[in-house]
């Protein structure tokens, strides 16, 4: 099966490449009614030694969906700055393995947004 078939439906390549998250994709993007996601199949280039996800690309994901959440679902539209993320990991991501994150959009304060609830599936 290659790569591309273990993307699960309604998932399309990034919109918003950068030199960055280009080095850590290819990523994917699902942007619906229940939510925006940010995911991406966990490929060698995306592993530590131990054979699975480095934490730093777990909370990059977080990171992508916490801002893109509140930019996409806010009125009118905001360009948000992630000021401070803090991330418990309650488990692993081998290669091969599809990881998402989603948030739940709370509310923005007046620059920044807070008290968005991202989960990692």
């Amino acid at each position: 099966m290659t790569a591309e078939a273990m993307i699960p439906d309604g998932f399309v390549p990034f919109s918003e490449p950068s030199p960055f998250l280009d080095r850590i994709g290819p990523l994917y993007e699902r942007d619906a009614a229940d939510g925006f996601a940010i995911g991406l199949l966990v490929l060698d280039q995306h592993c530590n030694r131990r054979g699975f996800a480095h934490g730093g690309l777990l909370v990059t994901l977080a990171d992508i969906a916490l801002g893109k959440t509140g930019e996409r679902r806010s009125t009118p539209p905001v360009r948000l700055l992630t000021t401070s993320l803090a991330f418990d990991f309650i488990d692993i991501a081998r290669c091969g393995e599809w990881i998402e994150a989603q948030c739940d959009f709370q509310r923005t304060g007046r620059e920044i947004a807070r008290q968005l609830l991202c989960e990692a599936r």
